[in-house]
C-alpha cells in the first residue's frame, strides 16, 4: 500500500515538474494561434469595410442579414486567403452584414479553420435572406468600381452572387432589361454597353425564386474635346495683340450628356474655368505684362470622369530693343525674327558695326562676349558652338554667320567699349 502511494507520489509531482516546464511553451503557443486567427478576423474585416463602399447593395436594410463569402473577398478585393496555421485554406469563412439599433452597419468576421471557429452570436443567427446581389466594374471584373445610376464613362461588367448560405444551390441567374421579359444569362455576368434599367434574380435547384435587385446604368462616354488652337502664341508687349482672352489658345468641345467641366491654369493661377456651360473665370492674356513664356494647361472632365488634356504657351515678346555692354547670355522669350547688332571696341582705330536678322526658337541662348577696349576689342555672339556674328575691334576681321541675313555694316562713329544689341522684329 505504501509502494502503491508513492508510486503516485512520483507520478504526479513528474506530472507538474513536465507541466511547469512546458507551461511558457504552450501559453506562447496558445497566445501565437490567438493572435493569428484574430488577425485573419481583422484582415477580412477591413476586406468587407472596403469591398461595400465599392458595391453599397451588399449593405444590409431593414434588419437584414447579409454573408459575404471569403471568395468574393478574394474576387473583387483581392483579399488574401486565410489559412491554419498549418497553411490549410479557412474556407468556410465569410463576414456577417447586419444593422443596430442606430441603423449602423456592423460587421463580424465568422472564420472556420480547422478546429478554430469564431465565438460570436452573431456566426449562429439564422440564414441570410435569399436575394440576388451583383458587382458592377468597367468593361471586366477587374476594372474600376462603377456605382449604379451614377454616369458611366465605360462598357458595365455585371457579375451576380446569392448571399453565402445560398451560393451552393443556384440554378441559373437571370436579368430583365427595361422592365422586360426576364431571360437567362449564361454563367453569371454580363455587359451593358448603353443606357439600361436592369433588375436581376437568381433561381436555386428547388425552383425556388430569389428577391430581385433592380438598379439603372447611365452611360457618356463622349470626353470634352480639348486642343490647343492653331494660331500664333506669340503677343507683343503695349500692342492690342494682348486683348485676347486666354480661351482663344484652345478649342472646346461640346458638353455631353453629363455635363462636366473645363479648368484651365497657368502654373497654379486659375486663368478658365466652364462648369456645364457656364464660365466662371476668363482671362485676358493683358494679365501678363512681363517679356516672358507661360504654359497654360487645360483638362477637361466629363460627369461620366473622361478626361483630356491640352497645354500652349503664351509668349510675351517687349519691342524694345536691348543693349548689352558686358558679357551675358541672354534667352530667347518666343519663336520669331530677332535683329542682332555687334559693335566692336574702339581705340585709337575705328572698329565696326554689324547687324544681320535670323529666326530664333524659344528657349535658344545667345552667348554674348563683348569686346573690350583693355582687352579682347572684338564683340562676338553665339548660339551653342556657332558663331553668329563677330564686329571687329581697329583691324579685325568682321562677319555674319549664314544663318544671319545681313541688315547693315559701317564702321563705329564712337570711342569706348564695344556693345551687342538684340531686337525682336515680328513672329
Amino acid at each position: 500500500m505504501k509502494k502503491k502511494g508513492l508510486i503516485v507520489f512520483i507520478v504526479v509531482g513528474v506530472l507538474v515538474l513536465l507541466g511547469l516546464t512546458f507551461y511558457p511553451t504552450i501559453k506562447e503557443f496558445l497566445e501565437e494561434n490567438g493572435d493569428h486567427y484574430k488577425n485573419l478576423e481583422n484582415a477580412l474585416e477591413e476586406s468587407a469595410k472596403e469591398f461595400v463602399k465599392e458595391s453599397p447593395n451588399f449593405l444590409p436594410e431593414n434588419g437584414q442579414i447579409k454573408k459575404v463569402s471569403r471568395a468574393q473577398l478574394e474576387r473583387y478585393r483581392g483579399a488574401e486567403s486565410p489559412t491554419d496555421t498549418k497553411g490549410n485554406a479557412c474556407e468556410e469563412s465569410y463576414v456577417v452584414l447586419s444593422t443596430n439599433e442606430n441603423g449602423e452597419t456592423e460587421y463580424t468576421t465568422c472564420l472556420k479553420c480547422g478546429k478554430y471557429a469564431t465565438k460570436d452570436r452573431a456566426c449562429e443567427q439564422q440564414e441570410s435572406s435569399y436575394e440576388t446581389n451583383y458587382v458592377l466594374r468597367y468593361e471586366t471584373v477587374d476594372g474600376e468600381a462603377y456605382q449604379a445610376a451614377s454616369w458611366g464613362k465605360a462598357d458595365v461588367y455585371q457579375e451576380l452572387s446569392v448571399n453565402y448560405d445560398h451560393s451552393s444551390s443556384v440554378k441559373t441567374y437571370q436579368k430583365k432589361i427595361d422592365n422586360g421579359e426576364w431571360e437567362n444569362i449564361e454563367g453569371n455576368s454580363f455587359i451593358s454597353s448603353k443606357d439600361e434599367e436592369v433588375c436581376v434574380r437568381s433561381i436555386d435547384e428547388n425552383n425556388e425564386v430569389s428577391e430581385e435587385s433592380c438598379y439603372s446604368i447611365k452611360l457618356d462616354k463622349d470626353p470634352i474635346t480639348v486642343t490647343a488652337a492653331f494660331k500664333p502664341l506669340g503677343y507683343i508687349l503695349g500692342t492690342d495683340q494682348l486683348n485676347e482672352k486666354i480661351q482663344s489658345l484652345f478649342e472646346f468641345g461640346s458638353f455631353g450628356r453629363s455635363g462636366g467641366e473645363i479648368v484651365c491654369k497657368e502654373g497654379d493661377t486659375l486663368v478658365y474655368k466652364n462648369e456645364n456651360g457656364n464660365v466662371t473665370v476668363d482671362e485676358w492674356i493683358s494679365k501678363y505684362q512681363e517679356e516672358g513664356n507661360y504654359l497654360v494647361s487645360c483638362t477637361s472632365t466629363s460627369g461620366s470622369g473622361l478626361t483630356q488634356e491640352a497645354s500652349s504657351y503664351i509668349e510675351i515678346v517687349s519691342p524694345e530693343e536691348k543693349t548689352f555692354t558686358e558679357d551675358t547670355k541672354y534667352t530667347i522669350p518666343a519663336d520669331g525674327f530677332y535683329q542682332i547688332t555687334g559693335s566692336g571696341a574702339q581705340g585709337s582705330r575705328l572698329g565696326d558695326t554689324i547687324s544681320g536678322k535670323m529666326f530664333l526658337e524659344r528657349g535658344m541662348v545667345l552667348e554674348i562676349k563683348v569686346g573690350k577696349t583693355s582687352a579682347e576689342t572684338s564683340t562676338i555672339v553665339t548660339l551653342g558652338e556657332d558663331v553668329l556674328l563677330t564686329a571687329s575691334g581697329g583691324e579685325g576681321s568682321t562677319s555674319l554667320n549664314y544663318a544671319l541675313t545681313e541688315m547693315f555694316r559701317q564702321d563705329a562713329n564712337t570711342t569706348g567699349n564695344g556693345s551687342a544689341k538684340i531686337k525682336f522684329v515680328n513672329f
